[in-house]
């Protein structure tokens, strides 16, 4: 199943069974939900377009994936564009805070 964002915000996922319609809309639309970096860490999260559960009531149709570091970490996959918005800024949150708790212990003075 193909989804286009639609609704009066913008951000509504819309199924769209027109292949031709979609793909139109697929290569001009802003489905970028958020993008931070942190450090060499990039944490990307963006409408998807197609439905990844086709089992479900609501289809998974955003993914948040964090790159660079050595982060091997699994996407993680939401059903509306705020979810997808809170998990993002949950995901950047949390690596700030690694990344703060990480300096804090590399500035403590050994010898103390």
């Amino acid at each position: 199943m193909h989804f286009i964002l639609g609704g009066k915000n913008g951000k509504t996922p819309v199924r769209c069974d027109d292949i031709k319609e979609w793909s139109s809309w697929f290569n001009q639309a802003e489905r970028q939900v958020g993008f931070d970096k942190v450090g060499d860490i990039q944490v990307s999260t963006v409408f998807l377009g197609v439905a990844l559960d086709f089992a479900g009531r609501h289809p998974i149709l955003f993914e948040t994936m964090i790159i660079g570091a050595g982060h091997n970490h699994e996407p993680e996959r939401y059903t509306s564009w705020e979810s997808a918005a809170a998990g993002h800024a949950l995901w950047v949150g949390k690596i700030k805070q690694k990344r703060f708790m990480s300096e804090l212990s590399s500035d403590q003075d050994p010898a103390a």
